[in-house]
Protein backbone atom coordinates (compact mmCIF):
# COMPACT_ATOMS: atom_id res chain seq x y z
CA UNK A 1 0.00 0.00 0.00
CA UNK A 2 3.13 2.39 0.88
CA UNK A 3 4.15 1.64 -2.58
CA UNK A 4 1.01 2.26 -4.25
CA UNK A 5 0.38 5.56 -2.62
CA UNK A 6 3.82 6.74 -3.41
CA UNK A 7 3.51 6.38 -6.84
CA UNK A 8 -0.11 7.25 -6.92
CA UNK A 9 -1.20 3.83 -8.27
CA UNK A 10 -4.94 1.88 -7.21
CA UNK A 11 -3.56 -1.26 -5.50
CA UNK A 12 -7.47 -2.63 -6.46
CA UNK A 13 -6.11 -2.16 -9.90
CA UNK A 14 -5.93 -5.29 -12.17
CA UNK A 15 -2.76 -4.73 -14.90
CA UNK A 16 -1.95 -7.51 -16.97
CA UNK A 17 2.37 -7.73 -17.54
CA UNK A 18 4.40 -8.85 -19.80
CA UNK A 19 8.24 -9.58 -19.12
CA UNK A 20 10.49 -9.48 -22.49
CA UNK A 21 13.74 -9.47 -20.74
CA UNK A 22 13.93 -11.47 -17.29
CA UNK A 23 12.03 -14.12 -15.65
CA UNK A 24 8.29 -14.27 -16.15
CA UNK A 25 6.00 -13.13 -13.60
CA UNK A 26 4.21 -15.88 -11.96
CA UNK A 27 0.91 -14.86 -13.58
CA UNK A 28 0.72 -11.89 -16.17
CA UNK A 29 -2.61 -10.65 -15.18
CA UNK A 30 -2.87 -9.75 -11.09
CA UNK A 31 -3.76 -6.53 -9.00
CA UNK A 32 -1.28 -3.80 -8.46
CA UNK A 33 -1.19 -4.63 -5.14
CA UNK A 34 -0.86 -8.23 -5.23
CA UNK A 35 2.56 -7.53 -7.55
CA UNK A 36 4.08 -5.26 -5.02
CA UNK A 37 3.34 -7.53 -2.45
CA UNK A 38 3.89 -10.88 -4.19
CA UNK A 39 6.16 -10.38 -6.63
CA UNK A 40 8.83 -7.55 -6.07
CA UNK A 41 11.32 -7.25 -3.42
CA UNK A 42 10.28 -3.83 -1.58
CA UNK A 43 13.16 -3.90 1.08
CA UNK A 44 16.07 -2.18 -0.02
CA UNK A 45 19.05 -4.38 -1.35
CA UNK A 46 22.38 -5.10 0.60
CA UNK A 47 23.93 -6.18 -2.34
CA UNK A 48 23.70 -2.43 -4.89
CA UNK A 49 21.61 -0.48 -2.44
CA UNK A 50 18.83 -0.34 -5.30
CA UNK A 51 21.58 1.57 -7.48
CA UNK A 52 19.21 0.45 -11.19
CA UNK A 53 16.39 2.26 -9.19
CA UNK A 54 18.63 5.22 -8.42
CA UNK A 55 19.83 5.18 -12.06
CA UNK A 56 16.27 5.46 -13.41
CA UNK A 57 15.35 8.07 -11.09
CA UNK A 58 17.89 10.02 -12.11
CA UNK A 59 17.27 9.31 -15.72
CA UNK A 60 13.66 10.46 -14.65
CA UNK A 61 15.18 14.26 -13.16
CA UNK A 62 17.27 14.99 -15.75
CA UNK A 63 14.84 14.26 -18.83
CA UNK A 64 11.98 15.96 -16.75
CA UNK A 65 10.10 19.51 -17.87
CA UNK A 66 9.95 20.59 -14.21
CA UNK A 67 12.17 23.15 -13.99
CA UNK A 68 11.24 24.02 -10.00
CA UNK A 69 13.64 24.64 -7.44
CA UNK A 70 12.07 21.47 -5.42
CA UNK A 71 12.96 19.37 -8.84
CA UNK A 72 16.58 20.54 -9.54
CA UNK A 73 17.38 20.22 -5.84
CA UNK A 74 16.21 16.90 -6.33
CA UNK A 75 18.34 16.07 -8.98
CA UNK A 76 21.47 17.60 -7.33
CA UNK A 77 20.91 14.81 -4.37
CA UNK A 78 20.22 12.14 -6.60
CA UNK A 79 23.26 12.30 -8.69
CA UNK A 80 25.36 12.73 -5.44
CA UNK A 81 23.97 9.60 -4.08
CA UNK A 82 23.81 7.69 -7.41
CA UNK A 83 27.67 8.64 -7.98
CA UNK A 84 28.57 7.95 -4.61
CA UNK A 85 27.91 4.46 -4.61
CA UNK A 86 29.35 3.92 -8.00
CA UNK A 87 32.63 5.92 -7.13
CA UNK A 88 32.59 4.17 -3.36
CA UNK A 89 35.54 1.70 -4.95
CA UNK A 90 37.77 3.84 -6.39
CA UNK A 91 37.33 6.58 -2.93
CA UNK A 92 37.88 3.91 -1.31
CA UNK A 93 41.04 3.30 -3.19
CA UNK A 94 42.51 6.45 -2.87
CA UNK A 95 42.33 6.35 0.36
CA UNK A 96 43.73 3.00 1.08
CA UNK A 97 46.90 4.78 -1.43
CA UNK A 98 47.03 7.85 1.05
CA UNK A 99 47.39 5.66 3.86
CA UNK A 100 50.00 3.40 1.91
CA UNK A 101 52.06 6.72 1.30
CA UNK A 102 51.68 7.68 5.09
CA UNK A 103 53.59 4.22 6.16
CA UNK A 104 56.26 4.31 3.44
CA UNK A 105 57.02 7.89 5.08
CA UNK A 106 57.16 6.52 8.58
CA UNK A 107 59.52 3.96 7.14
CA UNK A 108 61.31 6.70 5.96
CA UNK A 109 61.82 8.19 9.13
CA UNK A 110 62.21 5.16 11.09
CA UNK A 111 65.45 4.35 8.64
CA UNK A 112 66.74 8.20 9.18
CA UNK A 113 67.01 7.13 13.12
CA UNK A 114 68.17 3.53 12.65
CA UNK A 115 71.06 5.79 10.50
CA UNK A 116 71.88 7.96 13.31
CA UNK A 117 71.44 5.31 15.95
CA UNK A 118 74.53 3.80 13.79
CA UNK A 119 76.37 6.66 13.44
CA UNK A 120 80.11 4.86 12.93
CA UNK A 121 82.12 7.13 11.11
CA UNK A 122 79.03 9.69 10.06
CA UNK A 123 79.01 13.06 11.49
CA UNK A 124 76.37 14.32 13.96
CA UNK A 125 75.33 17.11 11.32
CA UNK A 126 74.94 14.43 8.64
CA UNK A 127 72.30 12.82 10.82
CA UNK A 128 70.50 15.36 11.87
CA UNK A 129 70.08 16.59 8.47
CA UNK A 130 68.87 12.59 7.67
CA UNK A 131 65.99 12.90 10.54
CA UNK A 132 64.94 16.98 9.23
CA UNK A 133 65.25 15.50 5.82
CA UNK A 134 62.94 12.52 6.92
CA UNK A 135 60.48 14.78 9.08
CA UNK A 136 59.85 16.77 5.92
CA UNK A 137 57.52 13.57 4.25
CA UNK A 138 55.95 12.40 7.39
CA UNK A 139 52.89 13.20 9.59
CA UNK A 140 55.15 11.53 12.71
CA UNK A 141 56.84 12.77 15.59
CA UNK A 142 60.09 12.47 16.50
CA UNK A 143 62.69 14.02 19.08
CA UNK A 144 66.56 12.76 19.19
CA UNK A 145 68.07 13.47 22.71
CA UNK A 146 71.58 14.60 22.76
CA UNK A 147 73.93 11.47 21.59
CA UNK A 148 75.82 9.00 23.93
CA UNK A 149 78.80 7.45 23.36
CA UNK A 150 77.50 4.90 21.77
CA UNK A 151 73.74 5.79 20.29
CA UNK A 152 71.42 8.50 19.71
CA UNK A 153 67.64 7.30 20.53
CA UNK A 154 64.59 8.19 19.31
CA UNK A 155 61.09 9.05 21.82
CA UNK A 156 58.20 8.41 19.45
CA UNK A 157 59.24 7.97 16.01
CA UNK A 158 60.87 5.05 16.11
CA UNK A 159 57.95 3.39 18.06
CA UNK A 160 55.65 4.82 15.97
CA UNK A 161 56.80 3.51 12.72
CA UNK A 162 56.59 0.28 13.87
CA UNK A 163 54.03 0.07 15.83
CA UNK A 164 51.59 1.48 13.21
CA UNK A 165 52.41 -0.46 10.10
CA UNK A 166 49.37 -2.28 9.10
CA UNK A 167 49.50 -4.82 5.89
CA UNK A 168 48.04 -2.60 2.77
CA UNK A 169 44.54 -4.65 1.61
CA UNK A 170 44.56 -5.51 -1.81
CA UNK A 171 42.74 -3.41 -4.54
CA UNK A 172 39.41 -5.46 -4.38
CA UNK A 173 39.16 -5.87 -1.04
CA UNK A 174 39.65 -1.99 -0.91
CA UNK A 175 37.06 -1.52 -3.13
CA UNK A 176 34.78 -3.95 -1.92
CA UNK A 177 34.85 -2.47 2.00
CA UNK A 178 34.40 1.55 0.18
CA UNK A 179 31.60 0.11 -1.69
CA UNK A 180 29.78 -2.08 1.18
CA UNK A 181 29.42 0.89 3.20
CA UNK A 182 28.26 3.32 0.51
CA UNK A 183 25.26 0.66 0.31
CA UNK A 184 24.68 0.57 3.82
CA UNK A 185 24.30 4.09 3.85
CA UNK A 186 21.02 3.53 1.72
CA UNK A 187 19.69 0.79 3.46
CA UNK A 188 20.26 1.98 7.10
CA UNK A 189 18.85 4.75 6.51
CA UNK A 190 15.76 3.79 4.33
CA UNK A 191 14.84 0.29 5.50
CA UNK A 192 12.11 -0.40 1.97
CA UNK A 193 12.42 1.46 -1.09
CA UNK A 194 8.65 3.50 -0.46
CA UNK A 195 11.09 5.10 2.80
CA UNK A 196 13.81 5.34 -0.26
CA UNK A 197 11.29 7.29 -2.57
CA UNK A 198 10.26 9.67 0.35
CA UNK A 199 13.27 11.30 0.01
CA UNK A 200 12.53 12.41 -3.95
CA UNK A 201 8.82 12.36 -4.13
CA UNK A 202 8.79 14.52 -7.21
CA UNK A 203 10.66 12.46 -9.24
CA UNK A 204 9.16 9.59 -7.72
CA UNK A 205 5.42 10.83 -8.60
CA UNK A 206 7.51 10.19 -12.44
CA UNK A 207 8.11 6.43 -11.32
CA UNK A 208 5.74 4.10 -13.46
CA UNK A 209 4.91 0.46 -12.84
CA UNK A 210 7.19 -0.79 -15.53
CA UNK A 211 10.15 1.10 -13.93
CA UNK A 212 9.69 -1.02 -10.79
CA UNK A 213 9.21 -4.22 -12.89
CA UNK A 214 12.66 -3.76 -14.30
CA UNK A 215 14.40 -2.18 -11.82
CA UNK A 216 13.24 -3.26 -8.38
CA UNK A 217 14.49 -7.27 -7.71
CA UNK A 218 12.04 -10.30 -7.62
CA UNK A 219 10.91 -11.49 -4.39
CA UNK A 220 12.96 -14.42 -3.70
CA UNK A 221 10.75 -17.64 -1.96
CA UNK A 222 11.32 -18.29 1.54
CA UNK A 223 12.44 -21.83 2.94
CA UNK A 224 10.82 -23.19 6.25
CA UNK A 225 10.60 -26.33 7.82
CA UNK A 226 7.29 -28.06 8.03
CA UNK A 227 6.39 -28.47 11.57
CA UNK A 228 3.85 -31.18 11.53
CA UNK A 229 3.11 -34.77 10.23
CA UNK A 230 1.46 -36.04 7.16
CA UNK A 231 0.40 -39.30 9.02
CA UNK A 232 -1.20 -37.09 11.54
CA UNK A 233 -2.80 -33.86 9.72
CA UNK A 234 -2.67 -35.41 6.45
CA UNK A 235 -4.75 -32.45 4.99
CA UNK A 236 -2.98 -29.53 6.88
CA UNK A 237 0.41 -27.89 6.88
CA UNK A 238 1.91 -25.90 9.87
CA UNK A 239 5.02 -23.68 10.19
CA UNK A 240 6.89 -22.31 13.10
CA UNK A 241 8.20 -19.11 12.08
CA UNK A 242 9.94 -16.27 13.77
CA UNK A 243 9.26 -12.87 13.04
CA UNK A 244 12.49 -11.34 12.38
CA UNK A 245 13.46 -7.87 13.32
CA UNK A 246 16.64 -6.48 13.33
CA UNK A 247 17.25 -2.75 14.41
CA UNK A 248 20.05 -0.66 12.94
CA UNK A 249 22.51 0.38 15.95
CA UNK A 250 23.50 3.82 13.55
CA UNK A 251 20.08 4.82 12.84
CA UNK A 252 17.02 3.09 14.95
CA UNK A 253 15.77 2.30 11.85
CA UNK A 254 14.22 -1.54 11.98
CA UNK A 255 14.05 -3.95 9.59
CA UNK A 256 11.22 -5.99 9.29
CA UNK A 257 11.15 -9.76 7.83
CA UNK A 258 9.33 -9.91 4.84
CA UNK A 259 8.07 -13.15 4.83
CA UNK A 260 7.27 -13.67 8.80
CA UNK A 261 5.47 -10.35 8.91
CA UNK A 262 3.38 -10.86 6.21
CA UNK A 263 2.63 -14.45 7.32
CA UNK A 264 1.54 -12.51 10.36
CA UNK A 265 -0.50 -9.98 8.86
CA UNK A 266 -2.25 -13.20 7.11
CA UNK A 267 -3.82 -13.55 10.39
CA UNK A 268 -7.25 -12.34 11.75
CA UNK A 269 -5.75 -12.90 15.05
CA UNK A 270 -2.04 -11.80 15.26
CA UNK A 271 -1.07 -13.04 18.49
CA UNK A 272 -4.39 -14.10 19.69
CA UNK A 273 -5.77 -17.14 21.31
CA UNK A 274 -7.93 -20.18 20.22
CA UNK A 275 -9.12 -23.45 21.65
CA UNK A 276 -8.03 -26.17 19.82
CA UNK A 277 -9.08 -29.96 19.56
CA UNK A 278 -5.53 -31.63 20.40
CA UNK A 279 -6.12 -31.95 24.67
CA UNK A 280 -2.03 -32.15 24.75
CA UNK A 281 -2.29 -28.49 23.02
CA UNK A 282 -5.10 -26.68 24.84
CA UNK A 283 -5.26 -23.20 24.70
CA UNK A 284 -2.86 -21.54 21.86
CA UNK A 285 -1.96 -19.00 19.36
CA UNK A 286 -4.45 -20.21 16.19
CA UNK A 287 -3.77 -18.73 12.62
CA UNK A 288 -5.86 -18.76 10.01
CA UNK A 289 -5.17 -17.42 7.11
CA UNK A 290 -7.50 -14.35 5.35
CA UNK A 291 -4.88 -13.42 2.57
CA UNK A 292 -3.81 -15.38 -0.41
CA UNK A 293 -0.65 -17.24 0.37
CA UNK A 294 1.77 -19.25 -2.35
CA UNK A 295 3.63 -22.09 -1.59
CA UNK A 296 5.60 -24.52 -2.67
CA UNK A 297 6.84 -28.04 -1.53
CA UNK A 298 9.86 -29.53 -1.92
CA UNK A 299 11.19 -33.04 -1.30
CA UNK A 300 13.67 -33.54 1.78
CA UNK A 301 16.06 -36.54 2.93
CA UNK A 302 15.22 -34.62 6.83
CA UNK A 303 12.76 -37.62 7.63
CA UNK A 304 12.12 -40.25 10.29
CA UNK A 305 13.40 -44.07 9.86
CA UNK A 306 11.05 -46.42 8.94
CA UNK A 307 11.34 -48.39 11.92
CA UNK A 308 9.75 -46.44 14.58
CA UNK A 309 12.15 -48.41 17.32
CA UNK A 310 15.64 -47.03 15.89
CA UNK A 311 16.48 -44.95 18.78
CA UNK A 312 16.69 -40.86 17.71
CA UNK A 313 18.25 -37.51 19.21
CA UNK A 314 16.73 -34.30 18.01
CA UNK A 315 18.15 -30.90 18.83
CA UNK A 316 16.40 -27.60 17.71
CA UNK A 317 16.81 -24.37 19.94
CA UNK A 318 14.21 -21.84 18.79
CA UNK A 319 12.23 -22.25 16.02
CA UNK A 320 15.16 -25.12 14.94
CA UNK A 321 12.40 -26.96 16.94
CA UNK A 322 9.75 -27.30 13.52
CA UNK A 323 10.72 -30.49 12.07
CA UNK A 324 11.18 -31.79 15.00
CA UNK A 325 7.19 -31.40 15.96
CA UNK A 326 6.60 -33.11 12.79
CA UNK A 327 8.47 -35.76 14.03
CA UNK A 328 7.23 -36.03 16.96
CA UNK A 329 3.46 -36.12 15.80
CA UNK A 330 4.38 -38.89 13.70
CA UNK A 331 5.35 -40.68 16.51
CA UNK A 332 2.52 -39.84 19.14
CA UNK A 333 0.10 -41.54 15.72
CA UNK A 334 2.74 -44.40 15.34
CA UNK A 335 2.34 -44.71 19.05
CA UNK A 336 -1.76 -44.38 19.09
CA UNK A 337 -1.96 -47.32 16.28
CA UNK A 338 0.18 -49.69 18.55
CA UNK A 339 3.64 -49.11 17.58
CA UNK A 340 6.78 -49.77 19.55
CA UNK A 341 8.68 -46.85 19.89
CA UNK A 342 12.73 -46.26 20.63
CA UNK A 343 14.19 -44.08 22.74
CA UNK A 344 14.07 -40.48 21.94
CA UNK A 345 16.11 -37.90 23.25
CA UNK A 346 15.14 -34.22 22.66
CA UNK A 347 17.34 -31.04 23.26
CA UNK A 348 15.48 -27.51 23.21
CA UNK A 349 16.65 -24.03 23.75
CA UNK A 350 15.11 -20.79 24.40
CA UNK A 351 15.63 -17.17 26.47
CA UNK A 352 13.11 -18.30 29.25
CA UNK A 353 9.94 -20.39 30.58
CA UNK A 354 7.58 -17.82 28.34
CA UNK A 355 9.76 -18.46 24.89
CA UNK A 356 9.39 -22.12 25.21
CA UNK A 357 7.25 -22.80 22.03
CA UNK A 358 4.81 -25.64 21.55
CA UNK A 359 6.13 -26.38 25.87
CA UNK A 360 2.12 -27.79 27.09
CA UNK A 361 2.52 -29.76 24.18
CA UNK A 362 6.31 -30.91 24.41
CA UNK A 363 5.48 -31.87 28.16
CA UNK A 364 2.92 -34.04 27.13
CA UNK A 365 4.75 -36.10 25.25
CA UNK A 366 7.35 -36.36 27.68
CA UNK A 367 4.89 -37.84 30.04
CA UNK A 368 3.38 -40.02 27.37
CA UNK A 369 6.50 -41.89 26.27
CA UNK A 370 6.75 -40.29 22.58
CA UNK A 371 10.19 -38.57 23.84
CA UNK A 372 11.60 -40.36 26.69
CA UNK A 373 13.63 -37.58 27.60
CA UNK A 374 13.85 -33.67 27.12
CA UNK A 375 16.53 -31.52 28.23
CA UNK A 376 16.08 -28.01 27.95
CA UNK A 377 18.48 -25.16 28.00
CA UNK A 378 17.50 -21.70 29.33
CA UNK A 379 19.68 -19.11 28.23
CA UNK A 380 18.43 -15.62 30.04
CA UNK A 381 17.00 -16.77 33.45
CA UNK A 382 17.88 -14.22 36.30
CA UNK A 383 20.62 -14.80 38.70
CA UNK A 384 21.98 -18.28 36.61
CA UNK A 385 24.90 -18.21 33.81
CA UNK A 386 23.55 -18.41 30.31
CA UNK A 387 22.92 -21.80 28.90
CA UNK A 388 22.68 -23.61 25.54
CA UNK A 389 22.00 -26.48 24.26
CA UNK A 390 25.79 -27.41 23.58
CA UNK A 391 25.99 -27.23 27.64
CA UNK A 392 23.28 -29.31 27.99
CA UNK A 393 24.63 -31.91 25.78
CA UNK A 394 27.94 -31.96 27.57
CA UNK A 395 26.51 -32.21 31.06
CA UNK A 396 24.70 -35.34 29.47
CA UNK A 397 27.72 -36.91 27.30
CA UNK A 398 26.91 -40.46 28.83
CA UNK A 399 23.48 -40.53 28.03
CA UNK A 400 24.04 -38.70 24.90
CA UNK A 401 26.68 -41.59 23.85
CA UNK A 402 24.49 -44.71 25.13
CA UNK A 403 21.81 -43.46 22.46
CA UNK A 404 24.36 -42.55 19.88
CA UNK A 405 26.59 -45.37 19.44
CA UNK A 406 23.89 -47.35 18.87
CA UNK A 407 24.00 -48.75 15.25
CA UNK A 408 20.87 -47.58 14.06
CA UNK A 409 20.81 -44.40 16.06
CA UNK A 410 19.51 -41.02 13.96
CA UNK A 411 20.61 -38.02 14.73
CA UNK A 412 18.88 -34.77 13.57
CA UNK A 413 19.80 -30.88 14.14
CA UNK A 414 18.19 -27.86 13.49
CA UNK A 415 18.69 -24.01 13.62
CA UNK A 416 21.42 -21.60 13.41
CA UNK A 417 25.09 -23.05 12.05
CA UNK A 418 27.25 -21.61 14.57
CA UNK A 419 24.95 -23.54 17.04
CA UNK A 420 25.09 -26.77 15.15
CA UNK A 421 29.34 -26.38 15.31
CA UNK A 422 29.03 -26.02 18.70
CA UNK A 423 27.07 -28.95 19.32
CA UNK A 424 29.25 -31.26 17.18
CA UNK A 425 31.95 -30.28 18.74
CA UNK A 426 30.71 -31.16 22.03
CA UNK A 427 29.30 -34.37 20.30
CA UNK A 428 32.98 -35.28 19.42
CA UNK A 429 34.19 -34.85 22.43
CA UNK A 430 31.72 -37.16 23.79
CA UNK A 431 32.88 -39.88 21.28
CA UNK A 432 35.70 -39.28 23.22
CA UNK A 433 35.73 -39.14 26.44
CA UNK A 434 32.47 -40.80 27.23
CA UNK A 435 33.07 -43.74 24.21
CA UNK A 436 36.57 -43.69 24.26
CA UNK A 437 37.31 -43.31 20.85
CA UNK A 438 40.54 -41.49 19.76
CA UNK A 439 40.21 -38.51 17.17
CA UNK A 440 40.56 -41.17 14.44
CA UNK A 441 37.89 -42.90 15.39
CA UNK A 442 35.51 -40.53 16.12
CA UNK A 443 35.82 -39.30 12.61
CA UNK A 444 35.43 -42.55 11.56
CA UNK A 445 32.11 -43.19 13.52
CA UNK A 446 30.55 -40.09 12.26
CA UNK A 447 31.44 -40.32 8.55
CA UNK A 448 30.20 -43.44 9.12
CA UNK A 449 26.74 -42.10 10.29
CA UNK A 450 26.58 -39.10 7.49
CA UNK A 451 27.00 -41.77 5.33
CA UNK A 452 24.56 -44.27 5.82
CA UNK A 453 22.31 -40.37 6.33
CA UNK A 454 21.84 -41.13 9.87
CA UNK A 455 23.13 -37.81 10.52
CA UNK A 456 21.19 -35.27 9.30
CA UNK A 457 21.28 -31.25 9.61
CA UNK A 458 18.68 -28.43 8.68
CA UNK A 459 20.48 -25.76 9.48
CA UNK A 460 21.16 -21.94 8.45
CA UNK A 461 23.81 -19.06 7.45
CA UNK A 462 25.22 -16.76 9.89
CA UNK A 463 24.18 -13.20 9.41
CA UNK A 464 27.09 -10.96 10.00
CA UNK A 465 30.33 -10.31 8.21
CA UNK A 466 32.12 -10.49 11.18
CA UNK A 467 30.82 -14.11 11.84
CA UNK A 468 32.26 -15.23 9.16
CA UNK A 469 35.95 -14.14 10.18
CA UNK A 470 35.25 -15.75 13.11
CA UNK A 471 33.93 -18.80 12.05
CA UNK A 472 36.96 -19.00 9.56
CA UNK A 473 39.30 -18.61 12.61
CA UNK A 474 37.87 -21.29 14.27
CA UNK A 475 38.07 -23.61 11.54
CA UNK A 476 41.60 -23.15 10.98
CA UNK A 477 42.07 -23.77 14.27
CA UNK A 478 39.69 -27.16 14.67
CA UNK A 479 42.16 -28.12 11.54
CA UNK A 480 45.51 -27.64 13.85
CA UNK A 481 43.76 -29.30 16.48
CA UNK A 482 43.24 -32.14 14.32
CA UNK A 483 46.59 -31.96 12.82
CA UNK A 484 48.27 -32.09 16.37
CA UNK A 485 45.78 -34.88 17.54
CA UNK A 486 46.90 -37.21 14.05
CA UNK A 487 50.54 -36.47 14.94
CA UNK A 488 50.53 -37.64 18.70
CA UNK A 489 48.66 -40.85 17.85
CA UNK A 490 51.11 -41.27 14.77
CA UNK A 491 54.03 -41.07 17.30
CA UNK A 492 51.95 -43.40 19.91
CA UNK A 493 51.61 -46.13 17.16
CA UNK A 494 55.05 -46.17 16.32
CA UNK A 495 56.01 -46.17 19.71
CA UNK A 496 53.78 -49.66 20.47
Amino acid sequence: LAMCKRLGLNPQQWVQVTVEDGPALSTPTMRVGDLFALEIDLATQQEDGNLPLLKRLVELARFSDDESEESKAELARLEMTTERMMDAGDLAKIEAEKAKEDEERKDKLSGGLDQVGGLGGMGMDEGVKGIAEAMKHSSGRAAARRPSSSSVMSIDAEHNAKDNIVEAPSEALVREEGKKKAIATITEHYVTVPDLLEQFPVTASKLSLADCIETLPRLKPRHYSIASSSEMYPRKLQLSVGKLTITHKSTGNSRKGVCSHFLARTTTDVGGLAETTDPACGTVFCAKATNFVRLGLSRSTFRLPQDYKAPVIMIGPGTGIAPMLGFLQAREKAKADGAELGPCMVFFGCRAENDFLHSKRMRNWADTGVITDLQLAFSRLPDRPKEYVQHVVARRRDAVWEILSDPSCHYYICGDSQMAEDVFDELKATAKQAGGLDHLGGVEFFRKMKKERRFQSDTWGVKKAENLKKMAEKKYNQGEEWLKNFEEEKKEGIGQ
